[in-house]
């Protein structure tokens, strides 16, 4: 799997097979990843609007993570 993107403790985007995967990091005091595979539509607007993209998408799986935690 090659790595084509990144960005620290923000995300990384890798690529194997013409798959795109997304690891988001999460969290502030517990730290952790989620792994998931772009769909074809994420991959389509990926390869349209560029990190823009990847950085929007990022955000919105911290946004769903703590939504989730606080309803727990």
């Amino acid at each position: 799997m090659e790595i084509l993107i990144d960005k620290k403790e923000d995300y990384t985007l890798s690529c194997a097979t013409s798959q795109y995967y997304l690891n988001v990091t999460c969290g502030t005091t517990a730290v952790y990843t989620i792994t998931f595979q772009l769909n074809e539509m994420e991959t389509a607007t990926f390869l349209e609007r560029g990190e823009g993209f990847l950085t929007d998408l990022a955000c919105a799986c911290g946004i769903i993570q703590r939504s989730i935690w606080n309803e727990v």
